[in-house]
């Protein structure tokens, strides 16, 4: 099989990937329209059409980026190949083992609606959900360990998987299936364990760069943390938002930032989404998590990982945390988030923004704001533009001070010379990958220099500590949870 790989450049530069039969040597356009208008599955396995998505649940992304651009807050997309527009009438060359296609958005039509019209994150992800059950749910049963966690409804019957409580069969989100399968302890044993799932996977941006994907929809969440992989902030809280609207489960997405947020916060987010100015990106929402239903609760859940602390809170504390925000670790400083509750639609705003638009987004998270490639509780994975010669040394020094400040132990710097040092084999393979991502991405004809990771050990702090209220504690496992006692 060889690739097809579209990449948007009219939007964030995300890449979206078919693998298409050797044999193949062109696809008509028109025919290529036909099958994106139709779930791989029906593509594939009743219409007969040969190329395949690599990855099913990503494909429901594109798939809704061409057929329903208005829902992505875009325009008609139009296709492109080595600098030709690809009319209907048009054919997509496959001679090569990588054939590229470039997506750009068609001046000449306008995608009907206003901004907000049909953009509903909840009623997309339960239609990816029903479309991708298979996937979706083997990757969920996975991380929740079911039989390690049991969770038992009404019936007295344990749970052996999602599908137990969401089998997939177009449910529209009007009933809450959580509350309507399990008791209240039940509920809050079983929402728990999701957001824990989700914070055992790694806080990392190296297999997005890796992908060419710079933001992960809460769908494509599941399957890359079943591959042993995360995501930031936002994708986790997405990942456990997608669970939720799955289920029926009422939640809210709350803002954190290190600044105060403006007053007209939803109405400036509004206005961007409006215009489609995506250059105006509110940089004040730095941070996501989520209030969930559990029972009669209202669960303040982060479960981010990496620079913030685990949390799962209720009544005073929840209210406690959102009056007076909470601390989070950048690596070598400490800094306080203040939080602010948003409503559905600015939520939804903000993640499509996320997903289909910002074009830097991926730049920020690693340089920017210095969340790098990896944090977890052993290292921190960070990467800088390295010139060579003395800038070399002054990086190697600016890094090495840090360390000392903090009491780490020093940094190992690597780079394309000393690859081989790194004794795991699959961080470095991981590495040299994520090398080859920089050197395409970053490409400039002006910076002659390369890359170099910094492998930072850490050691504990607060920040790692979980805060999870008593009235949340007194219906966990007897046994507990490894890690989070």
């Amino acid at each position: 099989m060889k690739l097809l790989v579209f990449t948007d450049r009219g939007g964030n530069s995300a890449e979206y990937k078919l693998a298409v039969p050797d044999t193949m040597q062109e696809w008509r356009t028109s025919a290529f329209r036909t099958y994106i208008g139709m779930p791989a599955a029906v593509a594939n396995g009743v219409e007969g059409f040969l190329p395949e998505p690599t990855d099913p649940v990503r494909h429901e992304s594109f798939r809704l980026l061409m057929t329903s651009p208005a829902s992505t807050l875009n325009d008609p997309v139009a296709l492109v190949q080595c600098g030709s527009m690809l009319t209907d009438e048009a054919t997509i060359s496959l001679a090569d083992d990588w054939n590229a296609v470039e997506l750009f958005r068609d001046d000449a039509e306008t995608a009907p609606g206003h901004a907000s019209d049909n953009m509903s994150i909840a009623d997309r992800q339960r239609d990816v959900y029903q479309t991708c059950v298979d996937d979706i749910s083997a990757a969920f049963d996975e991380l929740f360990e079911f039989e390690r966690y049991p969770v038992v409804d009404r019936q007295g019957k344990s749970l052996t998987g999602l599908r137990d409580i969401a089998p997939g069969d177009g449910h529209d989100g009007t009933v809450n299936l959580l509350a309507e399968k399990l008791d209240a302890g039940n509920q809050t044993r079983f929402l728990l364990r999701v957001a824990l799932a989700i914070h055992e996977a790694p806080f990392e941006n190296l297999s997005k760069l890796v992908d060419g994907i710079p933001f992960r929809s809460g769908a494509e969440m599941w399957t890359n943390m079943a591959r042993g992989f995360g995501g930031v902030c936002g994708e986790k809280t997405g990942a456990l938002q997608f669970i939720c609207h799955v289920l029926g489960v009422p939640s809210r997405p709350v803002l954190g930032s290190t600044s105060e947020f403006p007053s007209d916060i939803e109405e400036r987010i509004a206005d961007c989404a409006a215009r489609r100015c995506f250059e105006d990106a509110p940089l004040w929402a730095q941070h996501c998590l989520l209030e969930a239903q559990a029972g009669e609760m209202t669960c303040l859940i982060d479960p981010t990982n990496g620079n913030v602390p685990f949390l799962f809170l209720t009544g005073t504390d929840r209210d406690a945390y959102m009056k007076a925000g909470y601390r989070a670790r950048m690596v070598s400083r400490v800094e306080r988030l203040n939080l602010r509750r948003v409503t559905a639609v600015t939520g939804d705003q903000l993640f499509t923004w996320s997903e289909f638009h910002v074009p830097d987004m991926l730049h920020d998270y690693v340089f920017d704001q210095g969340l790098g490639l990896h944090i977890s509780a052993q290292a921190y994975i960070a990467v800088y533009f390295d010139w060579g010669g003395e800038r070399s040394a002054l990086m190697e020094h600016h890094f090495a001070s840090l360390a000392k400040r903090r009491r780490f132990p020093h940094p190992r710097f690597v780079h394309a010379g000393n690859m081989s040092c790194v004794p795991d084999p699959a961080l470095r393979r991981l590495l040299e990958a994520a090398l080859d991502a920089l050197r395409m991405r970053c490409a400039d004809p002006a910076y002659t220099g390369d890359f170099t990771f910094v492998i930072q050990p850490l050691t504990p702090h607060f920040w790692q500590r979980p805060r999870i209220s008593p009235e949340v504690r007194e219906q966990l496992w007897p046994e507990g949870i490894d890690g989070y006692d």
